[in-house]
Formats: structure tokens, C-alpha cells, sequence
């Protein structure tokens, strides 16, 4: 009977001859969590950067959204406006503000600062989006990209299609305005 080798104590039972983890099985346990560590770490980092990126896109095209939506609903042209150099986009009221507008129609444009920048529906800012300056978009660079979209006074974009790459880490994504629908789809 195997009860020969072990020791009743109180209830418990115990061997007499604990023997404990070999070193072997000790480096072997670690080299396993090293591995599980490693695929973990490059997953999660992996899964942080693609998070980055597409909350980059939906920035990128809500900006691109709003100034069709701009153009449409006050029936002038507005631009969407990047620079690759400053990682960041703005909003443009393209006409010149307000000699251009018929006077009664002079309340209803958008407020805009001297260079013309419509402000932010939501933060009441200026609509001047900087990667560089948004904590969670830091890392995100625009790679190339038109200078300008303009949307005409219906809302159409130019009549060839435009093509913003956006990178974060090794990721890319490329974002698509079809020609005068203004269609947006990312890839």
C-alpha cells in the first residue's frame, strides 16, 4: 500500500520526503513564461497601435465629413486642409470671408479666425486637429496625402480621388475620397 511512504500528521497527510522543483523544471517553467511574456507584449502592443490608428482615421474622417458637410449646408466651398510636415489638418472657409457672401446671407456662415479656420462644433475651438498635440494620436504620422480637398458648393470633392496614408509603428492605413461623390473608405 502506497500509505507506507506517506505520514498521517492531525488529519494531513504528508510525505516524508518532500522533494521540491528540480532546477530543471524551474528554467523550463521561466523559459515558458518568457515566451508567453513576449508573444503577449508584442500582441498587446500590436493591438494599442492598431487602436491608434483607427482612432486617427475616424478623426481624419470626420474632419473630412464636416467640411463636405459645411460646404453643402452653406452652399460655398470649404477646404480640407493637411500639411505631412506638421502632422495635422484644418478647416477652411474657402471663400473670402465676408466681401464674398450676399449680405443676406452674412449671418448665416460659420465663424472663422483671419486665416479663414472654421471653429469646432464640439470644442468651440478652432478646427486645427495636430496629431502631434493629442496625447492619444502622438505616434500616428501622416505620410503623404493632397495638400487640399476642396468641396464646391454642393458638396462634391474634386473630380480625381484623393489618398491620405496615415502610419502608426509598422501599420498603415489608407484612407480614400472618391472623386466627386466624396465617398470615404479606409483600407
Amino acid at each position: 500500500m502506497r500509505i507506507k511512504k506517506c505520514l498521517i500528521w492531525r488529519g494531513h497527510l504528508q510525505l516524508r520526503n518532500p522533494k521540491g522543483f528540480t532546477l530543471i523544471e524551474i528554467m523550463i517553467s521561466m523559459m515558458i513564461l518568457g515566451i508567453l511574456t513576449m508573444i503577449t507584449t508584442s500582441t498587446a502592443l500590436n493591438w494599442v497601435s492598431d487602436r491608434r490608428l483607427s482612432h486617427a482615421c475616424q478623426v481624419m474622417i470626420s474632419g473630412i465629413e464636416y467640411t463636405a458637410a459645411l460646404s453643402l449646408r452653406y452652399q460655398r466651398p470649404f477646404q480640407f486642409k493637411t500639411s505631412t510636415a506638421d502632422n495635422s489638418f484644418q478647416i477652411i472657409d474657402a471663400a473670402p470671408y465676408p466681401q464674398s457672401v450676399p449680405p443676406e446671407r452674412q449671418n448665416n456662415t460659420p465663424p472663422v479666425n483671419s486665416d479663414g479656420v472654421v471653429v469646432h462644433p464640439l470644442s468651440k475651438n478652432w478646427y486645427i486637429i495636430d496629431f502631434n498635440q493629442i496625447t492619444d494620436l502622438k505616434s500616428i504620422h501622416i505620410l503623404s496625402g493632397p495638400g487640399l480637398i476642396v468641396f464646391d458648393s454642393a458638396g462634391n470633392a474634386p473630380y480625381a480621388d484623393s489618398l491620405y496614408v496615415i502610419q502608426a509603428g509598422d501599420q498603415k492605413r489608407t484612407i480614400q475620397v472618391k472623386g466627386i461623390s466624396g465617398t470615404i473608405t479606409v483600407q
